[in-house]
């Protein structure tokens, strides 16, 4: 390989680590856009009866417990205690399928680069 050869290749490379570096910046771009997305959403989940909901933010941060005053009235603590738990295991749920769902996109193309890259 002459020296003109070895030019080309190294600024085909170039070019190449460019659009790379290029790529990652937007990918990083669109990561930070998703992720004040998802802080800035509001999830409910609930008991299986809706006896209890939950809110909370897409940080993950519980901002309300509503208890049916039905279910509050006639149940014992540790009925009213599996009822909050299941409320929020549910409202944790829907964040995590939500998150999931609203950073899918960039998952699949970072995927397809590394595979492209392998």
């Amino acid at each position: 390989m002459d020296a003109t050869d070895r030019a080309s290749v190294e600024g085909a490379r170039d070019v190449s680590v460019a659009g790379l570096l290029d790529r990652v910046r937007r990918q990083a771009d669109q990561v930070q856009r998703i992720q004040q997305t998802v802080e800035a959403m509001q999830v409910t989940g609930s008991s299986p009866n809706n006896e209890v909901t939950v809110r909370l933010a897409g940080t993950g941060r519980f901002t309300e417990i509503l208890i049916d005053p039905e279910t509050l009235r006639r149940s014992g603590p540790s009925e009213l205690s599996d009822l909050v738990l299941a409320a929020v295991n549910d409202g944790l749920r829907k964040l995590d399928e939500a998150s999931s769902a609203r950073f899918a996109p960039v998952l699949a193309v970072a995927s397809e680069a590394v595979s492209i890259a392998d």
